[in-house]
């Protein structure tokens, strides 16, 4: 299970919001990273002070909230076959 993890690492540094200051970030996120995500944020706010909220749902599901002007400052979603 190494390599999803890595996939997952990858995918959060490339799309990061890296030429915003850190603050509070609004993510969506597939259900099935509830775990991980969970504690990535809570590292993040404990060495930015800034807090990140995230809408866990389907994949299919962020999307059409994306495509309908749902806020999120990110979104991170689980793809196979990479």
């Amino acid at each position: 299970m190494r390599l999803p993890g890595l996939a997952l690492l990858l995918q959060l540094l490339v799309t990061w919001p890296l030429a915003a200051p850190a603050a509070d970030v609004t993510i969506f996120a597939a259900a099935s990273l509830k775990t991980v995500l969970d504690q990535i944020a809570t590292d993040w706010q404990a060495a930015t002070g800034h807090s990140a909220t995230i809408s866990y749902a389907g994949t299919p599901q962020l999307a059409q909230q994306i495509i309908a002007g749902a806020p999120a400052n990110n979104w991170v979603r689980l793809m196979t076959g990479i």
